[in-house]
């Protein structure tokens, strides 16, 4: 990591980026020049797209992968979010840049789940059957009042 890694990094991000090298192999940054960029540029957004990626072994995606890359990105993630004070779990998610639009939808539905909002969001969410516009009603606080239950 020392050998590509020009920045410095929290303590987190250091901990995650080892874990990950770790577990994919030591050479993974020498291997993946865009990664190695994305982090010197500290474009988390793209770091942590990257790392999603890592997921398959033998050419299929494992589910003990995917939780991995999970833990990683959110410890690599945690406390950047910290700059920035929001009001709401719901206006923290519309404006977090570093998540997927699945991973936005589920954070969204939760803050509402977290506030009460819960039966129709929690099958929504559970169905997989949210779509962009209900998010964007979410999030603008249309469909929690309407759907509150």
């Amino acid at each position: 990591m020392f050998n590509y890694v020009k920045i410095p990094l929290t303590q987190n991000q250091f901990d995650a980026l080892a874990s990950f090298c770790y577990n994919i192999g030591a050479n993974v940054l020498a291997k993946d020049p865009t990664l190695t960029r994305f982090i010197n540029a500290k474009d988390w957004a793209n770091v942590t797209r990257v790392m999603q990626l890592y997921k398959k072994a033998s050419g299929k995606v494992l589910k003990g992968l995917v939780d991995r890359r999970k833990d990683e990105i959110s410890l690599f993630l945690n406390g950047l979010e910290e700059e920035k004070v929001y009001s709401s779990g719901v206006l923290k998610a519309e404006h977090e840049e570093t998540r997927s639009s699945a991973a936005r939808r589920k954070i969204i539905v939760e803050a509402a789940i977290a506030a009460g909002y819960n039966k129709i969001w929690r099958e929504k969410l559970k169905e997989g059957t949210i779509t962009a516009d209900d998010v964007d009603a979410l999030a603008a606080g249309t469909l929690v009042k309407i759907h509150k239950g």
